[in-house]
């Protein structure tokens, strides 16, 4: 597993390399689809990207950034949720 430094600002969230903080990847709020989060306590969730490849991380705190990225996305598109879908796959 890659070790990652995940950025959440109010236009998307970002991957910075966690050495030197450099910009790795980009999810504009306008890209991301939904998020989807295991049942599990694996810490597993996936930032789904359409048009670009789905994001997998694992975070001991994935509830907490999850929840910082639905409200981000909120403010970013007005009244509208990012969907969440909780599944075992």
């Amino acid at each position: 597993m890659q070790k990652r430094v995940l950025m959440v600002t109010n236009q998307a969230v970002y991957n910075l390399d966690p050495v030197n903080f450099r910009q790795k990847r980009r999810i504009g709020y306008d890209k991301l689809a939904y998020i989807s989060m295991s049942k599990f306590s694996d810490n597993f969730f996936v930032l789904h990207a359409p048009s670009e490849y789905d994001y997998l991380l694992v975070s001991a705190r994935k509830a907490e950034i999850v929840d910082v990225i639905k409200k981000a996305y909120k403010k970013f598109k007005g009244a509208m949720e990012l969907k969440v879908i909780y599944n075992n796959r």
